[in-house]
C-alpha cells in the first residue's frame, strides 16, 4: 500500500500512476467543513475508488458504487483518505482532486414531522447528516407555510432523534406550532417571492383531474371528485400561473390503514403548454378494490418555495397516514 500526502487548497492536484491487483494507492488530505471536493479517476481498466473521512470514519463514497467521478460538500474539518483499487487487472490511471470554498449552507426543517430535512449549499443537496453536523446553535430560522413567511426562531444545535427514525431534529424557540410548513436558515434570497392563494377551479381544470383517474380505472364525474385544496402561483417565475390540486376520497378521512374500492388520493400541477393544459401528477394513488390494510397516505400543500435560490419554487407536500408521517419535496423541471 502506497500513501501520498498533498494540500487540497489552491489549484487542482492532479496524478498518474499504474496499479496492480492487490495494491491500495492512498491519498490523504486535510480539507476544512464545507468544501465542495470534486474528485474524477479516468482509467480504461477496473479502477475505483473510497473516500472516507478520518475523524468521523464517514465513507463519503464506497468502491462498490461504480461511478468514477464524485462531487459533494464535505462535512467536517478534517483529513480524508481517497483509496485507489483495481479488481482484476493491472490498470493505469489519471486522478484529479479539486477542492473550492462553498457558500455558506442553508438550511431546511420540517415542522410537519420535526425532522432536519438538510439544505442546500451552491445548488448542491446536502443530506440531513451533513446538515446536522454543520449547525452550531444560535441559528436564525424563518418559517413559511404555504408561499408566505409567519414567523422568525433561534435554532438549536441538531438532535439525533433515535434508531426508529434514525436522523436529526432542531429545536426552535419560540415554538412554532406542529402544522404543515417548513423552517428555514441561513437563504439569502427571497424564499417565498411568489403569492399562493386558493382559487376556484373550473369544469375543465376538474376534468383533467378525473380523466387522469379515469386512466387509472376510478370513474368519477367531477361533482363527485373532493377537492381537498386547489392553490394558484407561479412556480417557474414565467409569468403564467400554475395550480396544485389535491383531491382525495378515503375511507374514514384516511385515519384508517383500510380503503374503499374507489378510494384515491391525487395531487397534481396543472400548466399551460402550447396554449394545452397539461396535468403533471406529483402523487397519484389509486384504490381499485377495498383493502384492510392498505395504510394510505393522505397529503396537504406544505408550501411553494425556492429554496434552493434559483428562482423557481419547490412544491412541498407533507403526507400523513395511520401511525406516519413524511415530508416530500419537488423541484420544477427536475425529476
Amino acid at each position: 500500500m502506497s500513501t501520498n500526502r498533498f494540500a487540497s487548497s489552491g489549484s487542482p492536484w492532479r496524478t498518474s500512476s499504474r496499479i496492480l491487483p492487490g495494491q491500495a494507492h492512498r491519498y490523504v488530505f486535510q480539507a476544512e467543513a464545507n468544501t465542495r471536493l470534486l474528485v474524477d479517476l479516468n482509467s480504461t481498466g477496473d479502477v475505483n475508488f473510497a473516500l472516507v473521512g478520518v475523524d468521523s470514519g464517514q465513507p463519503l463514497k464506497r468502491v462498490v458504487n461504480e461511478d468514477r467521478t464524485w462531487e459533494g460538500i464535505l462535512p467536517q474539518t478534517q483529513e480524508y483518505i481517497l483509496t485507489v483499487v483495481t479488481a482484476t487487472e493491472a490498470a493505469d490511471y489519471d486522478l484529479l482532486i479539486s477542492a473550492v470554498s462553498a457558500p455558506p449552507l442553508v438550511v431546511v426543517y420540517d415542522l410537519h414531522t420535526a425532522a432536519l430535512l438538510g439544505g442546500f449549499q451552491d445548488a448542491f443537496w446536502v443530506d440531513s447528516d451533513a446538515a446536522a453536523a454543520a449547525l452550531l446553535g444560535g441559528e436564525q430560522y424563518n418559517i413559511y407555510r404555504l408561499g408566505q413567511e409567519v414567523g422568525r426562531a433561534t435554532g438549536s444545535a441538531a438532535v439525533p432523534t433515535g434508531v426508529i427514525c434514525p436522523g436529526h431534529t432542531v429545536h426552535l424557540t419560540p415554538d412554532p406550532a406542529e402544522s404543515p410548513g417548513l423552517a428555514v436558515a441561513g437563504a439569502s434570497w427571497d424564499v417565498a417571492p411568489q403569492l399562493v392563494a386558493p382559487v376556484e377551479l373550473s369544469q375543465a381544470e376538474r376534468q383533467i383531474v378525473v380523466d387522469l383517474l379515469a386512466a387509472q380505472g376510478i370513474a368519477l364525474s367531477t361533482e363527485e371528485l373532493q377537492v381537498q385544496q386547489a392553490l394558484g402561483t407561479d412556480l417557474d417565475s414565467d409569468g403564467t400561473g400554475e395550480l396544485i390540486i389535491s383531491a382525495a376520497r378515503l375511507r374514514e378521512g384516511g385515519n384508517s390503514p383500510a380503503v374503499d374500492a374507489g378510494d384515491y388520493v391525487v395531487v397534481v400541477v396543472l400548466m399551460e403548454i402550447s396554449s394545452q393544459l397539461h396535468a403533471e401528477p406529483l402523487v397519484l394513488d389509486v384504490y381499485t378494490e377495498a383493502q384492510e390494510l392498505a395504510y394510505p397516505w393522505r397529503y396537504e400543500l406544505a408550501g411553494a418555495l425556492d429554496l434552493d435560490g434559483d428562482g423557481t419554487l419547490e412544491v412541498i407536500l407533507a403526507g400523513t397516514r395511520w401511525e406516519g408521517k413524511r415530508t416530500i419535496v419537488y423541484g420544477v423541471g427536475s425529476a
